[in-house]
């Protein structure tokens, strides 16, 4: 059943304006401890930890879910035992983010008289009870607007939903740059907490009291804290309606703009490789790379991992070999990474083949923000 401005103010299909809502994507690892930084969780989703001391967490994918509302995954924050922060001072947050670009954001209407109400739902759940804060930030004109929502019980999902009013005088750019920050406050000083954030007003890059205000939340003050959500949806209109449930592939090639594995495990093919000066015994190679979906910038990075050397070039021999972080070239649609060989591989100006060479080996390209 359908009311108020649901129909036909609203679509009936893509109304989720979120990304990998349902967490369903972990392209880059399902779980890493010891974190305390700007780190990807999920695809689209990453931590962001401001003057904390103490306070150490594990981050990840999890099967916890509210499954009878059709969910299987969720991402969670989770402190890590005897790393608890001993006290919350003025100046620290931590929060959990992710963007969308400009160009997803232009039937907000922002920046015009007929700026559009918005409503975010999400299903939540936290060892900590009490209030917590989530707000939208907007980087053309440096504005915010937040508001709260309640933990009741703990240890239980729980569905909640905020509304937040249009803004009717600051544009979003329509680019690929940061259009709305979409940020859910785990921890936060009191330097953040003070003032009201209900309107649409100035956040000075989040120097002052407006981004986490109500937030009372002491959370990461015990290493039995922890934070987990999924079903995150924010779409047009006052009313919260059922999460739009996609297809595994729709989510997947959505966040592919974002983040693309080349290779992940052993004995994966990354394609052909040349030697970058083919006159002169060298251990400088590159292999060109095609994209499945165009990139959100040209000016992505490249990251490989693994034991030792987890990649290798064969020709006449196996020679190991690991990702360089530099490009030869780059575009939207693919490009020419650099890596290392361990001892000059043989080429001679030739051609060899580059695959993985450990069963923990990964690369991928990186383009979020």
């Amino acid at each position: 059943t359908f009311a108020k401005d649901v129909i036909p103010a609203t679509p009936l299909s893509h109304r989720n304006m979120i990304d990998n809502g349902a967490m369903a994507i972990a392209q880059r690892w399902t779980t890493n401890a010891d974190r305390h930084g700007n780190d990807y969780i999920v695809d689209r989703w990453k931590t962001q930890f401001v003057n904390e001391d103490q306070l150490r967490v594990t981050i990840g994918q999890s099967g916890t879910a509210p499954s009878d509302q059709g969910f299987v995954n969720s991402l969670y924050v989770d402190v890590d035992s005897g790393d608890a922060e001993t006290a919350i001072a003025a100046d620290e947050y931590v929060k959990i983010v992710t963007r969308l670009e400009g160009f997803d954001c232009q039937r907000l209407r922002y920046g015009t008289s007929n700026a559009q109400t918005t409503t975010l739902s999400f299903w939540v759940r936290a060892k900590l009870t009490g209030t917590y804060a989530v707000s939208l930030y907007q980087p053309d004109g440096n504005q915010i607007i937040g508001g709260t929502y309640t933990i009741n019980t703990a240890d239980t999902w729980e569905k909640k939903s905020v509304t937040f009013a249009g803004n009717t005088v600051n544009t979003i750019a329509d680019d690929n740059t940061s259009g709305i920050q979409l940020q859910f406050m785990l921890m936060a000083g009191s330097n953040y907490t003070g003032t009201s954030n209900t309107s649409w007003g100035a956040d000075n890059s989040f120097a002052n009291a407006k981004m986490a205000h109500g937030h009372t939340a002491a959370w990461g003050t015990s290493d039995t804290h922890d934070f987990y959500i999924t079903g995150v949806q924010w779409e047009l209109g006052s009313v919260a309606t059922p999460f739009e449930h996609r297809s595994h592939a729709e989510y997947l090639e959505k966040c592919m703009r974002y983040c693309e594995i080349l290779a992940d495990g052993s004995d994966q093919g990354l394609g052909v490789c040349l030697e970058y000066n083919p006159n002169s015994p060298t251990t400088s190679v590159y292999f060109q790379a095609h994209f499945t979906t165009s990139k959100r910038t040209d000016q992505y990075s490249i990251t490989g991992f693994g034991t030792g050397n987890y990649l290798r070039v064969r020709r006449n021999n196996n020679i190991g070999a690991t990702i360089s972080g530099s490009f030869q070239n780059r575009s939207h649609h693919g490009c020419l990474p650099y890596f290392t060989a361990a001892s000059d591989p043989g080429i001679d100006g030739g051609a060899a083949w580059l695959e993985t060479n450990a069963s923990n080996a990964k690369v991928f390209i990186d383009d979020d923000f």
